[in-house]
């Protein structure tokens, strides 16, 4: 499952599914899973790959229901830091791609 979402986001144009966010606790838990380390690195690199994906506007509703059930979820604190590792690496996106979309208009 991981390994379809792993590529479908970060192939598909339309960006992540709205159903793939409602995995994002469950792959914050399993990411830290050091008794079966496959399913570890599965969920690692699906949330790598849901992190980094575009996120169209249409689908920002189910990432934000996503994101709010993960911060008042009673999660490990692995899971915690691995929710947390998620959200960084979309606001470093975010921040990337509006500095070079500012970048490009004041290079003419």
């Amino acid at each position: 499952m991981t390994n379809c979402v792993s590529f479908n986001s970060s192939s598909d144009f339309r960006g992540p599914r709205p159903e793939y966010y409602r995995l994002l606790t469950h792959l914050c838990v399993h990411e830290g899973n050091e008794m079966e380390p496959q399913l570890a690195d599965d969920c690692a690199r699906a949330l790598a790959s849901m992190a980094t994906a575009l996120v169209p506007v249409k689908i920002l509703p189910s990432f934000v229901e996503a994101t709010c059930s993960l911060i008042e979820s009673k999660l490990a604190w692995k899971a915690k830091t691995s929710a947390l590792e998620f959200l960084q690496v979309i606001n470093n996106c975010v921040n990337y791609i509006k500095y070079a979309h500012q970048s490009s208009y004041h290079s003419f």
